[in-house]
């Protein structure tokens, strides 16, 4: 193959990944079913970053360029959701707290980084509605506070105050965070 034609089936390949493909008309799910009036609605699935909506373009080039697969979920155990497109699923194999922000198709990761070893086994998480993160930590006997940029704030408990907590609920009517001490 001349090196004329090479260039043009790959400006050719390229173009054609620009173009996007129109989306399947999906199914939808609603729980309760009708005649009752549905109060959720089954949206998608997500295990990585890789679930994330993406044009031929993108699929493309990082097929050509090796991008490495996402890391998905080990041990996912507690969820929640700020309401805006922020899910936050406590990840205790991953020792983090994964954050989908479904709005910027990104992943973040607490408790990695310069928090590496803040979490043993986290398993709960809740929210305020100033969007402060809590997660609890069985191990430490803590719970830890984060601000909504992800940034901590303070380690709540110790091993005379809480012994294995794990579930978590915010009051903010009441100023108060409920923990379910193990």
């Amino acid at each position: 193959m001349k090196k004329t034609d090479l260039i043009t089936t790959l400006v050719l390949l390229l173009s054609a990944g620009c173009a996007t493909t129109p989306q399947e008309v999906q199914r939808r799910y609603f729980w309760p079913l009708p005649p009752e009036t549905p109060r959720i609605e089954f949206v998608a699935s997500y295990w990585s970053a890789d679930d994330f909506p993406t044009t031929a373009r993108r699929r493309l080039l990082e097929s050509t360029t090796g991008v490495e697969a996402a890391r998905g979920f080990e041990k996912p155990w507690g969820i929640t959701s700020n309401g805006e497109g922020k899910v936050y699923i406590v990840d205790t194999n991953q020792q983090a707290v994964v954050v989908f922000d479904l709005k910027s198709h990104t992943v973040d990761i607490i408790g990695k980084g310069e928090l590496g070893g803040l979490f043993r086994v986290p398993v709960g998480v809740a929210l305020d509605a100033s969007g402060n993160i809590y997660v609890s930590e069985p191990r430490m006997n803590r719970v830890y506070s984060f601000t909504k940029d992800e940034k901590p704030l303070i380690a709540i408990g110790d091993d005379t105050t809480l012994n294995w907590p794990t579930g978590l609920a915010v009051d903010d009517v009441m100023g108060r965070i409920y923990v379910v001490n193990g």
